[in-house]
């Protein structure tokens, strides 16, 4: 099965440092876990990296 490439990615994490303008995320890549997630409220990104000058 082909998948599309996702260009953007949405993100409401306003104190990581990897959150632009409180929308989107710009890291070069993410990691999204954990292995045992059946819905959505399971999962949590774990590229996060908390930016203590984020307002």
């Amino acid at each position: 099965m082909e998948k599309d490439l996702i260009r953007e990615i949405s993100c409401n994490a306003k104190n990581c440092v990897y959150n632009e303008n409180g929308q989107k995320c710009v890291a070069g890549h993410i990691n999204v876990g954990t292995s045992t997630a059946c819905t959505s409220s399971e999962t949590c990104c774990s590229t996060f990296k908390n930016c203590d000058s984020c307002k």
